[in-house]
């Protein structure tokens, strides 16, 4: 029987998940939207991220991570509370006596504190980026003006940190500190992340981008293929390592997972998984073949979307919120499979 306890962390580490791939997929959309107008025509106007906050006013990621960023630092703490308790087995009350001891006399406080340090890494180096658009509140930068790129790759490496401290806190930490296991999850965390917040964002900024850029087919066209192909490169490592660590945990477990609680959870969230790729296939098969046509038949003619490409833009903003909501059940899924033994 699954304690009130063991219901809350887990809510808690659903919570996290969903908001580490929401600070993901906001570098992910933000870094490929800063591409697609350091490519486009009025690239000397529009170079880098600093002048992004200008041209899309309704699409602010520095605030998105900032904001999602500190959530997840306040869960962190939470869910040491959570963790003392269990590991004291004492109430919660009882257990804010023991957080000294469990950071300082376990793994789990050693991996605890390396998330921890990679969130106040990512805030500070967000902080820096959220602050300094906020400083060009004028008019649009020239080309040599923009952003420095260095906060946002700090706030990478940070939450690169906090994955690794997951991955030490989780069933692969059975295998060893540094492990080969270990690392494939580490891996497998980050990908997951940057493929569930990649589409989730995406969903809802898709409309906002087709407003502020004046209904320019061009760069909505060139913003979905390129983030297409930035999930496609996060799907792939997600199916390796995730094959990885079943094949792992299959040949560690001390019974066959049939039947098992932790058996049938894994079954849903690879059901649900599989839904998200059929949709994902959906997507770049159908939709997205169907926006270039569309902007290929009307591109020359006005500054204004066709019917068509419309239409398809819609269409593919519906299935975009699918697949997002489905990832969010599979992050639900590996939050509720990572409080459950393999037996």
């Amino acid at each position: 029987m699954i304690s009130s306890l063991s219901i809350m962390q887990m809510t808690i580490a659903a919570i996290q998940d969903v908001l580490f791939a929401i600070a993901a997929g906001s570098i992910l959309c933000g870094a490929t939207l800063a591409t697609v107008f350091a490519s486009s025509r009025d690239a000397a106007r529009l170079r880098l991220r600093g002048s992004i906050k200008q041209a899309m006013p309704g699409i602010r990621w520095p605030a998105i991570l900032w904001f999602s960023l500190c959530a997840l630092g306040i869960t962190q703490l939470v869910y040491l509370w959570l963790q003392a308790a269990t590991m004291s087995n004492s109430t919660l009350s009882a257990a804010l006596g023991m957080l000294g001891i469990v950071l300082r006399q376990s793994h789990y406080g050693a991996a605890w504190l390396t998330g921890a340090a990679g969130i106040a890494v990512a805030l500070a180096a967000s902080r820096v980026h959220l602050r300094g658009g906020q400083a060009r509140g004028g008019p649009l930068p020239g080309p040599g003006s923009a952003l420095p790129r260095w906060p946002m790759r700090i706030t990478v490496l940070g939450l690169a940190l906090y994955a690794a401290g997951k991955a030490a806190a989780s069933h692969a930490a059975d295998a060893g500190d540094f492990s080969l296991t270990q690392a494939v999850y580490c891996v497998h965390v980050g990908a997951s992340a940057a493929w569930a917040g990649g589409v989730s964002i995406a969903a809802f900024v898709l409309p906002t981008f087709a407003l502020h850029t004046r209904a320019d087919g061009g760069r909505h066209l060139a913003f979905c293929e390129r983030l297409s192909r930035a999930s496609a490169i996060a799907l792939a490592l997600v199916a390796l390592t995730g094959l990885y660590n079943v094949a792992w945990i299959c040949a560690n477990a001390p019974a066959p997972l049939a039947g098992t609680y932790y058996g049938r959870w894994l079954g849903a969230k690879l059901v649900i998984v599989a839904a998200a790729v059929l949709l994902r296939t959906l997507n770049r098969a159908v939709w997205l073949p169907r926006l270039r046509d569309a902007q290929r038949a009307h591109e020359g003619e006005s500054n204004t979307l066709s019917p068509r490409y419309s239409v398809t833009a819609a269409h593919l903003g519906r299935t975009l919120l699918v697949e997002s909501a489905l990832l969010a059940a599979a992050l639900i899924a590996a939050a509720t499979l990572s409080h459950l033994p393999p037996a």
